[in-house]
């Protein structure tokens, strides 16, 4: 079944056709509606009165379904969903009856539903083109431009016939001429096990001596609180290439001021799209404060650079260098490099699993500290009609480093498993909030017990986007 739905019954007047509307950039542009709530039928038949129903027509309940079409032209809404209702389940085509139900759920500004009902069509038959340019547009509708871009970009790399291709083609530049700028607001309270991230034993040996830690070096629980927000906008070129600015900012505040992070980054790229491929490239900068005090500051350039095989997978890599300073150990100041590759299967339009490896090498100052990671990690996200969200996230990592610890007399070598669970509610209707719990687990087996210790932490908050 296409989205492109044709029906014609011979010795009858009643049909209906999808419109696909030819939508030009400045139309776009100039009419926020124009994604959503665009007509998506045609009445041909004037002379028949739309208000009837199946019964008095003594239709059947496939020609019942054109009737449903011109009675959501018409806006007789209400009609419509009882005819519908009528004729659910005995039309031979539940697909159609699900498109029909999702018009009048547009037309009605049910946003939420209607995506819902085209998020199940897409889950039996993710290769339904049409419905996937439909969902697409009823998120720039919803206020969603950036998911809307994402989606219209994966369309885009699909095959596609030439009209349709221009099409897209078209949907994605008014999209990005509607918004060049994007912004996001996290909020969230927060329990840390470990905010110290201290040993698993408060008593260890240094210079061949027991010692016991201080209070502070000890694994600490807190409670806290975390806020963060990220910009960005984008300078067009042309309708490939791009430059985009992005700047963030987070603070994390526990109970114990000595664990206080701050951090704030800004990055400068020139970018490049195509229908399946894009990269991006330029500078990028952080400052960090860590219990109140400045820790460290970074420099540096980093570029992305991904490439879709077909309409499921994608593979993409990002490598970054940069000189870290630190404001009081200078043994740690050096050049940090990292390359990172990743695989993405997209099952359908609500789920996705990736894998990933990468390493970094860190030329501390200090032979003892200098250090590469070797990390290999997955995750796979879910998104259910109901709207709710959940990705799983596990990792293993391996850091090794290259001399002996002076106090320990020993080589440092650390194991590292993590994994995480993050659930994403729908957005609160008239608000653009978004309520969200995750759960973060961190165990560090390190040769040296100084460095080994269990972490978990627990966040409850609220996302905000534009």
């Amino acid at each position: 079944m296409e989205a492109l739905y044709l029906r014609h019954k011979a010795g009858r007047a009643l049909f209906f056709c999808l419109v696909v509307t030819s939508l030009v950039a400045t139309g776009l542009a100039a009419s926020p509606k124009a994604f959503g709530q665009g007509p998506v039928v045609e009445n041909p038949d004037s002379n028949q009165s739309p208000g009837v129903d199946q019964r008095s027509l003594r239709l059947t309940p496939e020609q019942a379904l054109s009737v449903v079409s011109q009675l959501i032209v018409a806006g007789e809404l209400d009609q419509a969903l009882s005819v519908l209702t009528q004729i659910q389940g005995r039309s031979g085509d539940p697909g159609q009856e699900k498109f029909l139900a999702a018009q009048i759920a547009i037309r009605k500004q049910q946003y939420a539903q209607a995506l819902s009902i085209y998020d199940d069509l897409l889950e039996e038959n993710p290769n339904l083109i049409r419905i996937r340019i439909e969902r697409a547009r009823l998120l720039v509708a919803m206020g969603d431009a950036s998911r809307a871009r994402t989606e219209f970009a994966e369309i885009r790399k699909g095959d596609l016939s030439d009209g349709l291709s221009g099409y897209v083609d078209r949907l994605i530049a008014a999209t990005r001429q509607r918004q060049p700028w994007t912004f996001s607001f996290v909020a969230s309270a927060l329990y840390d096990s470990n905010a110290s991230a201290g040993p698993d034993q408060d008593t260890v040996t240094l210079f061949g001596l027991p010692f016991t830690l201080s209070p502070d070096a000890q694994e600490r629980a807190a409670w806290g609180a975390n806020v963060s927000a990220t910009g960005s906008y984008r300078w067009s070129l042309s309708e490939e290439w791009d430059i985009r600015a992005v700047g963030g900012i987070s603070h994390t505040d526990v109970e114990q001021d000595r664990f206080d992070d701050s951090l704030v980054t800004g990055q400068v790229t020139l970018a490049r799209s195509s229908s399946d491929a894009s990269l991006t490239f330029g500078p990028i900068a952080y400052r960090r404060w860590f219990g109140g005090s400045e820790l460290s500051t970074a420099w540096g350039g980093q570029g992305i650079a991904a490439y879709s095989l077909n309409s499921r997978w994608q593979i993409s890599s990002v490598i970054s260098v940069q000189d870290v300073s630190y404001d009081l150990l200078d043994d740690r100041d050096g050049i940090v490099a990292s390359a990172t590759l990743r695989a993405t299967h997209s099952r359908s339009p609500s789920s996705a699993f990736y894998v990933y490896g990468g390493l970094a090498h860190e030329d501390s100052a200090a032979r003892p500290l200098r250090n590469t990671i070797y990390r290999f990690g997955a995750a796979y996200a879910y998104r259910w009609s109901s709207g709710f969200q959940a990705t799983m996230r596990p990792e293993v990592a391996l850091r090794d480093f290259e001399g002996l610890q002076p106090a320990f007399a020993a080589k440092r070598r650390d194991w590292r498993l993590s994994a995480g669970v993050d659930i994403k509610a729908p957005h609160i209707a008239g608000t653009g909030l978004a309520p969200f719990v995750s759960y973060s687990f961190v165990k560090n087996d390190s040769s040296i017990d100084f460095n080994s210790y269990t972490r978990h932490q627990v966040r409850l908050g609220v996302e905000f986007e534009l």
